[in-house]
């Protein structure tokens, strides 16, 4: 038996159920498999509506553990923001906290092609006397 959805079971049970209360010849052996299969019926009807209950309810968690998450990183950087004002914005202690401190600009490099030329001018360059 392929796997079958929860409408298709459920309506399958619900069809044979009532096919078979109309024919009053089959009754002796209906009635002993009707009770168990009514309990089963209500059972995945249950299960049903529980999964769809835990479906809400982790949505629900989902979006409050999002919320709450945001919240943290902005008083995370109200609190960095304000160890930065206290201890100052250029000491080496910010890196404990995760900061990255200000720091003085090193010279820019020059470009590799550029270095070359330079150096071969001055060496080709007739100096003046």
């Amino acid at each position: 038996m392929p796997n079958q959805s929860y409408s298709d079971v459920t309506t399958d049970a619900e069809q044979l159920l009532t096919s078979t209360s109309a024919n009053p010849g089959l009754q002796s052996i209906i009635e002993r498999h009707r009770p168990q299969i009514e309990g089963s019926l209500e059972e995945i009807k249950n299960l049903k509506a529980l999964q769809k209950t835990l479906t809400a309810d982790r949505q629900k968690a989902t979006q409050d553990l999002q919320a709450s998450m945001n919240l943290l990183k902005e008083r995370l950087i109200f609190l960095r923001a304000a160890i930065r004002g206290d201890i100052g914005p250029r000491t080496e202690k910010l890196v404990e906290y995760g900061i990255t401190p200000l720091r003085k600009r090193g010279r820019k490099a020059k470009p590799p092609g550029e270095a070359e030329s330079a150096q071969r001018r001055a060496t080709t360059e007739p100096k003046p006397v």
